[in-house]
């Protein structure tokens, strides 16, 4: 194998790393919820797993706040968006991912991070 077709596989290698690592889930919220000092509006958002983050797209709207993971035993069946009325507010607590055994937890008190 000469060294150009090496760099190659390890360059397409790395790239397949790096897209697992980045995949993007679909996740609908179907009444105001708030996270962090932010609100979310009812509607469809883009949710992305970075590292100890989680970035959560809509339009124009790009909001990035600590999460944990955490993978259980069974693959959900259906996206789960978690939400309890703290105080006056609807807080969004937990999503868990279709197809997947992942959570992703918001801790009670969350700062977006920018």
């Amino acid at each position: 194998m000469t060294k150009t077709n090496a760099l190659l596989i390890l360059t397409i290698a790395a790239l397949g790393v790096a897209s697992a690592a980045s995949k993007t889930y679909e996740v609908s919220i179907s009444s105001p919820a708030w996270i962090g000092t932010n609100e979310l509006k009812p509607g469809t958002y883009a949710l992305e797993l970075d590292g100890g983050q989680a970035v959560l797209r809509s339009g124009k709207t790009v909001l990035r706040v600590p999460a944990k993971i955490e993978n259980g035993g069974q693959k959900y069946s259906s996206t789960g968006v978690i939400v309890e009325k703290r105080g006056n507010k609807p807080v969004l607590v937990e999503i868990q991912l279709e197809g997947t055994p992942t959570t992703v937890v918001f801790p009670a008190e969350t700062t977006p991070v920018h």
